[in-house]
């Protein structure tokens, strides 16, 4: 059964270029048809909110139905029975799904990007009022919408958390709403949305403040492993696109985005890659070390695609970033038992950075064309592993959007 795609940075500049009637290339084509069949699916489905069928004890602390609750997914009763939780790394709990708000909010996120998408391409204005409805339950209506904030995620119960609080950590389980700060503004061109527009803007101002201000946003944006390069994947959307309190939105980077991100990319990413092999040791260290292996890259591939406008003032990070591909690439996933398709839209979307510059003249061609054939070798082994129906289906056609 195909898995639903990572989130990843979505070009909207190149998206904005497509029409239905545009002669494109096939596997372009095809997502244009498929983006119809995903849009014209999702005007059947919602509303979403966190605050559907809620009841004790599955509630934030708080008593306040409309903070985003989710269970901390690895930590289990104590074998002591003493009330408290013990950590198994890679073992999750299903019990964590007994609450329900990281999934509305993954699935609020998916059909409204969808829908977005839908809009931008055809015209349908069906698509873009479906899209604000969503958007007015999930983040605008007093009785649905989800708090600001994330100061109850992956919540470690028992006694060993009396007072029910939240952790940094939790910010990871609300990823999502980097897509959906990504896919607005295909919304902003159509009439309807300006009755939800400032409520939206103000929704994510103050959740772009909280994650700057708040004691457990402070703490995950100190971390070093993939938990900060979630946290920065949205702060660098949410904030780029709604601005902060009392500013509005511009084409600049406001000054604390800038500072956070030039200390990320030049401090520590280079934590987080061993130049020499390019193993992620701290991610490797996990029980699942692919998996968490492409679920870090997946977030600075996002990153780094969004800055590409900005590389004058942050850098670029591609070197480190083709040794971390080319250790996946090499890396056996028959051995380890692991499933090699998790990593396909990485390898892909590094693949296509070198196209790029082998197109623009850039760097040694021969070297280059040895990198991408070997990149293609992987995708094509991928595609032909029992594993292949992972990455079939609509889903994971559409990237072709803004991925060409």
């Amino acid at each position: 059964m195909p898995r639903k795609p990572e989130i990843e940075y979505i070009n909207l500049a190149e998206v904005a270029k497509l029409s239905v009637s545009s002669s494109n290339d096939a596997d372009t084509d095809n997502a244009i048809k498929n983006v119809k069949k995903l849009a014209d699916g999702a005007l059947k489905k919602g509303p979403y909110t966190i605050t559907e069928g809620k009841s004790l004890p599955h509630i934030a602390a708080s008593g306040d139905i409309h903070d985003f609750l989710s269970y901390a997914p690895y930590w289990w009763p104590s074998p002591k029975n003493d009330g408290k939780y013990v950590r198994k790394d890679g073992k999750r709990n299903p019990d964590v799904a007994l609450v329900k708000d990281q999934s509305q909010l993954e699935d609020f996120s998916e059909q409204l990007m969808f829908l977005c998408l839908g809009y931008q391409i055809y015209k349908n204005e069906n698509y873009a009022n479906h899209a604000i409805y969503l958007l007015d339950v999930f983040l605008v209506n007093p009785s649905t919408k989800m708090n600001p904030h994330v100061n109850y995620g992956q919540v470690v119960r028992g006694t060993n958390n009396p007072g029910g609080l939240g952790r940094a950590e939790g910010i990871i389980s609300t990823r999502v709403l980097a897509r959906v700060a990504n896919v607005i503004p295909m919304l902003y061109g159509f009439a309807g949305y300006a009755r939800i527009s400032g409520a939206i803007t103000s929704w994510f101002q103050q959740y772009g403040h909280w994650l700057l201000t708040s004691e457990i946003g402070r703490a995950e944006a100190a971390t070093i492993n993939n938990h900060a390069s979630w946290y920065m994947v949205q702060l660098i959307m949410v904030i780029s696109t709604f601005g902060l309190p009392s500013t509005t939105p511009s084409d600049h980077l406001p000054a604390p985005l800038k500072d956070l991100t030039c200390h990320f990319l030049q401090s520590t990413l280079p934590q987080q890659i061993n130049m020499e092999t390019g193993d992620q040791p701290l991610e490797s260290a996990r029980t699942r070390p692919f998996h968490y292996l492409v679920f870090n890259l997946q977030a600075l591939l996002y990153i780094t695609n969004w800055s590409c406008p900005y590389q004058q003032i942050l850098g670029c990070q591609d070197d480190m970033l083709e040794k971390t591909v080319s250790y996946l690439v090499s890396y056996d996933t028959d051995a380890k038992n692991e499933d090699p398709t998790e990593a396909v839209r990485c390898v892909q979307q590094m693949q296509l950075r070198f196209i790029h510059k082998a197109e623009r003249g850039e760097g040694d061609t021969d070297s280059s064309q040895t990198i991408i054939d070997s990149y293609q070798q992987f995708v094509d082994k991928a595609y032909r592993s029992d594993m292949a129906e992972k990455i079939s289906g609509p889903k994971n056609s559409i990237h072709y959007l803004w991925s060409r």
